[in-house]
């Protein structure tokens, strides 16, 4: 969810994206594509998808608060844990205190009571970093083919166990991964072979989930998917406070860049991410995690409502989107109220009406 923050970047990108000219038809992968050729999702089918971090007592509540403001799919977040950025060891048994990550049979459980419910589950793989290094994810990579080979074979074992594992479940859809920007950039055969596996084993929905910032347009591999996934934290102001206005209007260059790649690609758009803090400044750069700094500050549930709106309003009734897993739904007692007050959570606040309200159009 990280990425470069300076305001600056923020204005030079849109401008490019202003200035960019609409073609008639495009070149993918030595083919003239028309740019009519849209890939066009009924409202009834878009996936109205929330990240749910629910567990023990609070997690058949807040299934159920999850079917009350009509989300139809749940996504879940099997962890894998890596210390640095370069550091081949990849660790998945969950064996870290604290640890965000379930045992197998918990998944099978939660996602039989949301079957229950009949909500549907998504199953998305992040890699965690354990320490910070002014690094994340989007900067893995390593200094020799062996530090590669290691890294890259426990990473294809983790995704294919957890494909299995969403196949068992009837998972909708599977996220092959999340942000891994210079590993998809420079090792896209790596990406191809992978799907390619991942696919013997389970026969549902794939995606990636790129980051907004250069990464989605950089993939070479989304003709092999089913949805081109965005982790959509675009930058829609440099004010505190906008009203759903002012967003609306920051969000129209962003669609229309968007419009031409699901035209160019022929693929619907998935925003395998998307969320806002409940803090004045929610819209100025979405990616940002809740600092210690910010629990200083006036929580506004109002500013997150308004992005909520605004996002609804500008992206959702467009043909090429295929739908949103908003971040994120946690379980009762999960953090402490004031955190929760300023953090991405819409539960108990204003924007949980709002998506309550549009997904149950």
């Amino acid at each position: 969810m990280a990425i470069p923050s300076t305001k600056l970047m923020y204005l030079i990108f849109v401008s490019m994206v202003i200035g960019l000219i609409s073609p008639v038809s495009v070149s993918l992968q030595g083919k003239q594509v028309p740019m009519g050729l849209l890939a066009h999702v009924k409202v009834q089918d878009k996936i109205k998808g929330m990240h749910y971090f629910g567990r023990g007592a609070s997690l058949q509540e807040g299934l159920a608060a999850l079917k009350n403001g009509h989300v139809n799919e749940i996504v879940l977040v099997p962890y894998a844990y890596q210390r640095t950025y370069d550091d081949p060891k990849l660790l998945t048994s969950g064996r870290r205190r604290n640890s965000r990550t379930r045992r197998d049979s918990s998944y099978y459980a939660l996602a039989a009571r949301a079957h229950d419910l009949d909500l549907k589950c998504i199953i998305k793989p992040h890699i965690w970093m354990q320490t910070d290094q002014g690094k994340w994810r989007s900067d893995i990579h390593f200094r020799n083919e062996a530090d590669w080979k290691l890294w890259s074979d426990s990473y294809r074992d983790y995704i294919l166990h957890y494909a299995a594992l969403s196949a068992e479940m009837e998972a909708h859809a599977f996220c092959i991964g999340t942000e891994l920007s210079k590993l998809t950039k420079h090792r896209p055969q790596y990406w191809k072979d992978l799907i390619r596996a991942v696919r013997r084993v389970y026969d549902g929905k794939l995606f990636y989930a790129a980051n907004w910032f250069e990464e989605y347009e950089h993939i070479t591999f989304w003709q092999e998917l089913d949805f081109i996934g965005i982790q959509a934290y675009f930058p829609l102001t440099e004010k505190e406070e906008p009203n759903v206005d002012q967003l609306c209007i920051a969000w129209k260059p962003w669609i229309e860049k968007l419009d031409r790649f699901s035209r160019a690609q022929g693929k619907p758009i998935l925003f395998t991410e998307l969320g806002y803090k409940s803090t004045l400044d929610a819209a100025v750069e979405p990616w940002r995690w809740l600092s210690q700094a910010d629990e200083q500050l006036a929580a506004s549930p109002q500013t997150q409502a308004n992005c909520y709106e605004a996002f609804f309003r500008s992206v959702w009734d467009t043909p090429w989107f295929a739908g949103v897993m908003f971040w994120q739904w946690q379980g009762a007692g999960h953090r402490s109220v004031g955190r929760m007050e300023r953090d991405f959570t819409p539960q108990s606040k204003p924007a949980e009406e709002v998506m309550r309200t549009w997904f149950a159009d």
